[in-house]
């Protein structure tokens, strides 16, 4: 037998011989790794926290590291040729201190998963221990539920303070619990009766108990191991070193290992307290049995040795396997049961079953398969019978089942069962895994295609996927359909690449798409057209991103058709381009307006005293040649006042009903000589025209105007000019697109157009075509085309342009039609020069109007008073109504204007006769006096024939 002892130790021998070639190789490899990530500190130090933890490592009275773990590290550093620094810490301040990278290692240090996420350990550990609760004696406590209710002494990251909660609650004994700094506080809490129990690890407490009065309780609870710990990723060299000594000391029961492990843990000066009497009894009896045996021994020794020596064996190697088997067993962080294959019967567990159902080992053993199910379909106790019989007759089983908890939480496993027989009976192992989070996911991701889906085939968007390589169409929905017109089966399995459906207008659109997803991923926004079924075109807003299906790189893409949206912001901004233009236009028409009312009083002077002073001269006076030049210069610029009046809408109408064909009849010879001798005149006049109420002269000079401006267009060349008059039913959308659509209501219109073979006009030149002082003649004042918006507008019509570079242009001007027949009027003799006499009132801010009407209105033989605005107007009437005649009053004023003036005359006297000036024109005036008692309207500037036939009205009313 001892040969036999001799030839297995040489066989470990062997093996040790051959394993440690190949483990200097591993160190070696492990050593050429990076050093920065794990080396051993400045000059080959390692700095080691250490805490009051007796008798595995402490600080003596003089200031040294003393204890079981600081003695095998002095031996590891002595051998391994680097030196320990000791560095005196409190348990709590070094972890954080280990953090920090303030110590590199920290001994006594247990497991946990929180821990693990932070430090690595050393695979071997230092000691395996268990934890206690410590009492006073005689309280009556024998087991843990004599605790419920009462206050324990724990320390908060301590890990029998914590195996000590867990077993609580799984025992469902609720304490209330002390938390203290330190091992010592917890048993001092006992003595002074703070707390009645005291929780520390076993190995503790029979050292200190004593001191504190304590004994230890039957209450012992979850061993643990306590390991060398070190940063997380920073000490795997060091941590390797200690493992490999370990591993080697505690295979050799002789090792440095064990001879500290005895003078720390089996020498009496280990031990402060006294052993109990009964141990005393057991040391006896033992003793005693000892002797018998020793002498039963040399009696049988010969005949026994071999039997003896044999069975040592066997039970070392027996113990050995156990041991394995116990830590490969709970080493699995799967459940593992292993059940009695007859009866079903659980026989044995391990830790990860305990930690993941929430059951103690002894409440584990007294369970059934069915208790730790959840029963129901098709989870069912018929089902775990079948299960396991399958597995009896040597079918190995895979399946998903609903499990059951401790407290009856209901969760996912993947269980696998395996029939085998060690002995005579028959096993079943049974592996457990937790797939909550699995199962969780997989429902999530369920969710969320079933989410996907509906979205995806409801949305009135356009949503494809099609493979990024070649475009081909993997899935479509409802809104592609109505987008484009192809159905899912013409399109599914084919490609929108030119040479198959053509679905892109420009090729490039898409590469440029393909190219950014490549590039980003994603792409938001991307505008591009595309073509319908029926080959029209339309516009299409994208975003699309790349996804991937089954390992193949496809574009999922949503489009939105904003054909429409495109048209009606094109038309709104071409809106919004007339209203602009429309209220620059009208800016400038109110400027130019008021530059020409006040020109206007400077022409009136001009052109009174022109007439008076021809009045007065003698025919053959010499000075009377440069009058008329002065009158008709001042004429020519009451035109060009005129001009800047129609163009603001508020010129001088005499409005009638006319017929647009015949006013442009009786211009023909006129506009002959007016245009170029290569341009001819076209004329296209239908029967019946229905007339419009206008100012003839003011469509003397539209006409003019166009078809100057027509000639121009041709230029040298031959050309034709076409004009064409008609009438039209004009809706508000075609309304809407004419210049100066200032809410034309629709209804019948009747319109004038002048057609051209010119130039043609660009888009920047129609734009600015109408405003005054713009011109492409090299020559010119550019008022003709705004005196003819001004016209028009002043008539509420509109006019609308067609234009094309090289090919002509076509003004067409609308005029509401009116409900009066044309009439024909005779143009009146002269009058006599009037023969006047009484009091007359003249108003107007302007001085010079005042004195040049004061002596015009004396050329009659009116006696004259004046007033320079409204208000003192309406003082002199007041006091002298009844005195004067009329009163020829300004319409534009301070203070007072004409309307407030006059409507204040008729209110001191109904029968006040008032005249108004304006340089506006007159239809608009009127409108605003019609039915008020107005009698008469005078545009400025006017001369004296003009003034005389609107002052005989009233003298024919006051003879009659």
């Amino acid at each position: 037998m001892e040969g036999q002892k001799t030839v297995s130790a040489s066989r470990s021998g062997g093996t040790v011989k051959y394993l440690l070639p190949l483990y200097l190789c591993l160190v070696i490899l492990l050593c050429a790794g990076p050093v920065s990530a794990d080396h051993l500190g400045p000059h080959g130090t390692i700095r080691i926290g250490i805490f009051p933890f007796e008798p595995m490592n402490f600080i003596d009275e003089q200031g040294k590291a003393q204890g079981f773990n600081p003695d095998l590290l002095r031996k590891i550093a002595e051998d391994e040729n680097w030196k320990a620094v000791f560095v005196p810490i409190s348990r709590a301040d070094g972890l954080k201190l280990l953090q920090t990278g303030e110590i590199d290692l920290m001994p006594s240090v247990s497991h946990s998963s929180e821990r693990a996420e932070v430090m690595d350990y050393s695979y071997e550990s230092a000691l395996e221990l268990q934890g206690q609760a410590y009492v006073l004696p005689g309280d009556g406590i024998k087991n843990i539920s004599d605790l419920a209710g009462k206050k324990v002494a724990i320390i908060h990251h301590d890990i029998s303070g914590q195996n000590f909660r867990k077993t609580a609650r799984q025992l469902q004994v609720d304490c209330e619990y002390v938390e203290v700094p330190n091992l010592a506080e917890a048993f001092a809490a006992v003595q002074r009766g703070e707390a009645a129990a005291g929780v520390a690890p076993q190995l503790y407490g029979l050292l200190h108990a004593g001191k504190y009065n304590l004994i230890p309780s039957s209450i012992h609870f979850a061993p643990f191991s306590i390991h060398f710990a070190a940063k997380k990723g920073k000490r795997h060299k060091l941590l390797s070193q200690l493992d490999s000594y370990l591993t080697h000391w505690k295979a050799d029961k002789n090792s440095y290992y064990y001879q500290r492990l005895n003078y720390w843990l089996g020498d009496s000066r280990s031990l402060p307290f006294a052993l109990p009497d009964w141990i005393w009894a057991v040391l006896a009896v033992v003793g005693l049995t000892t002797l018998f045996s020793f002498f039963m021994n040399l009696v049988f020794k010969s005949q026994v040795r071999r039997q003896t020596l044999e069975l040592s064996a066997k039970e070392a190697a027996l113990r050995q396997s156990e041991e394995n088997y116990r830590e490969i067993f709970n080493a699995g962080s799967d459940a593992i049961f292993i059940h009695d294959a007859e009866t079903g019967q659980i026989l044995d567990v391990n830790q990860a079953m305990l930690d993941l159902y929430g059951y103690n080992k002894e409440q584990a053993l007294q369970l059934l398969a069915v208790d730790v199910s959840a029963n129901v379909p098709p989870c069912t106790e018929q089902e775990v019978r079948q299960h396991l019989k399958n597995a009896i007759q040597q079918e190995p089983q895979h399946f998903e089942w609903l499990a059951k908890k401790s407290h009856g939480e209901h969760f996912w496993v993947e269980v696998g069962l395996k029939y085998y027989q060690p002995g005579t009976a028959g096993r079943i192992i049974a592996t457990v895994r937790d797939i909550s989070a699995r199962k969780q996911a997989e429902e999530a991701l369920r969710q969320s295609e079933e989410k996907f889906s509906r979205a995806f085939k409801l949305s009135p968007d356009a949503l494809y996927i099609s493979r990024l390589v070649d475009g081909v169409y993997i899935e479509i929905n409802q809104g592609f359909t109505d987008m484009t017109g192809w159905t899912a089966e013409e399109v599914l399995g084919r490609s929108s690449r030119p040479e198959d459906l053509d679905v892109w207008c420009q090729v490039e659109d898409r590469e440029q798409l393909v190219t950014k997803l490549r590039t980003h991923g994603e792409v938001v926004g991307f505008e591009a057209k595309f073509r319908h079924k029926d080959g029209s075109t339309r516009i299409g807003l994208r975003s699309a991103r790349v996804i991937n299906i089954a390992g193949e790189p496809c574009i999922l893409s949503m489009t939105r058709d904003i054909t429409e949206w495109k048209r009606l912001q094109e038309k709104q901004r071409a809106l919004e381009g007339q209203v602009l233009q429309a209220q620059k236009l009208e800016s400038l028409g109110v400027l130019a307006g008021g530059i020409a009312h006040d020109f206007n009083n400077i022409l009136m002077a001009v052109l009174g005293h022109c007439e008076l002073a021809l009045r007065r001269l003698a025919t053959e006076s010499p000075a009377r040649q440069n009058i008329e030049q002065i009158k008709l210069s001042a004429s020519k610029a009451a035109d060009l006042s005129n001009q800047m009046l129609a163009y603001s809408g508020r010129g001088k109408f005499v409005v009638e009903p006319l017929d647009l064909s015949r006013v442009v009849e009786e211009m023909q010879q006129m506009l002959e000589i007016s245009i170029s001798k290569k341009a001819v005149l076209r004329y296209d006049f239908p029967p019946h025209l229905p007339s419009v109420e206008a100012d003839v002269t003011q469509l003397r000079q539209i006409i003019l105007n166009l078809v100057i401006n027509a000639s121009d267009a041709i230029g040298d060349k031959s050309g034709v000019i076409a004009i064409t008059t008609g009438a039209m039913d004009c809706d508000r959308s075609y309304l809407q697109e004419a210049w100066l659509d200032e809410n034309l209501p629709a209804g019948q219109y009747a319109y004038m157009e002048v057609a051209d073979t010119g130039c043609g006009m660009e888009r920047k030149t129609i734009d600015r075509i109408f405003e005054p002082f713009f011109s492409t003649k090299f020559t010119g004042r550019g008022l003709g085309m705004a005196a003819v918006l001004g016209i028009v507008r002043g008539h509420k019509g509109a006019i609308k342009i067609y234009s094309e570079v090289g090919k002509g242009t076509t003004f067409k001007v609308l005029l509401p039609v009116s409900a009066r027949p044309v009439e024909l009027f005779n143009s009146n003799n002269p009058a006599e020069q009037l023969q006047g006499s009484g009091l007359v009132l003249l108003v107007d801010d302007d001085e010079t109007v005042r004195s040049i009407g004061r002596e015009m209105l004396n050329e009659f033989g009116f006696d004259v008073v004046t007033a320079a605005d409204g208000a003192e107007a309406v003082e002199i009437f007041r006091k002298q109504h009844e005195q004067i005649l009329f009163a020829l009053m300004d319409l534009t004023m301070p203070h007072l204007d004409g309307e407030q003036a006059f409507r204040e005359f008729r209110r001191i006297d109904s029968a006040a006769k008032v005249i108004l000036c304006s340089g506006y024109n007159e239809q608009e005036v009127t409108q605003k006096f019609a039915g008020k008692g107005l009698h008469g309207f005078l545009k400025k500037p006017y001369q004296l024939s003009e003034l005389q036939s609107a002052i005989q009205p009233l003298l024919d009313e006051t003879i009659d």
